[in-house]
């Protein structure tokens, strides 16, 4: 859905849209990684681990903190701060390994 409409239906400007299973599978079939960025994107703010382990868990990905910390170690464009929050900024195309 995200890649049809050039961004997150459930992060936008103005009215939310109202989906009949309240998002409850948006992170089905995820690995943690790629579900944690969608998350960071999303949010704009910076989360604790714990914070996006019971937030992935409502979109439908069961993971937890160990599991998720391991897919967020040396991913490009996750930084961790001293306080143990994590933000996603875009990583510049060489900053990126082939994966």
């Amino acid at each position: 859905v995200t890649s049809r409409l050039g961004e997150s239906p459930y992060f936008r400007e103005g009215d939310m849209p109202d989906f009949a299973t309240k998002g409850e599978w948006r992170f089905i079939h995820m690995n943690p990684g790629d579900a944690a960025i969608q998350l960071l994107k999303e949010n704009r703010t910076p989360l604790e681990i714990s914070d996006m382990v019971y937030a992935l868990g409502q979109g439908g990905l069961r993971t937890n903190t160990r599991s998720l910390h391991a897919a967020l170690v040396n991913r490009a464009g996750i930084h961790k701060d001293a306080e143990g929050f994590f933000t996603y900024e875009e990583p510049a195309p060489e900053d990126v390994p082939y994966e």
